[in-house]
């Protein structure tokens, strides 16, 4: 019959090799999601790059309302000044 600190050691060094196991698959599901995160992360900073330039800069979106409100407002000076007459 095995001694009790051998026994023990048995164990010990089973436990610590299925520790072990874990610990390594778990590193291994880290650096998956990490690769995973970057090329999200990539993929949706080239949809923004990309978009960016599909769509009205805030400087030309503000002229064009202007001018829209401008022409308004000349529409309804004339539309008072005919019902003024």
């Amino acid at each position: 019959m095995m001694e009790t600190g051998v026994m023990l050691d048995a164990v010990l060094g089973i436990l610590m090799l299925g520790i072990g196991m874990m610990m390594r698959r778990f590193w291994q599901l880290v650096d998956n999601l990490r690769e995973s995160d970057m090329t999200l992360h990539n993929r949706i900073t080239k949809v923004q790059t990309e978009t960016l330039s599909m769509y009205v800069q805030k400087q030309d979106f503000e002229q064009a309302v202007d001018r829209i409100l401008s022409r308004i407002d000349r529409m309804e000076e004339t539309l008072l000044h005919r019902e003024g007459s």
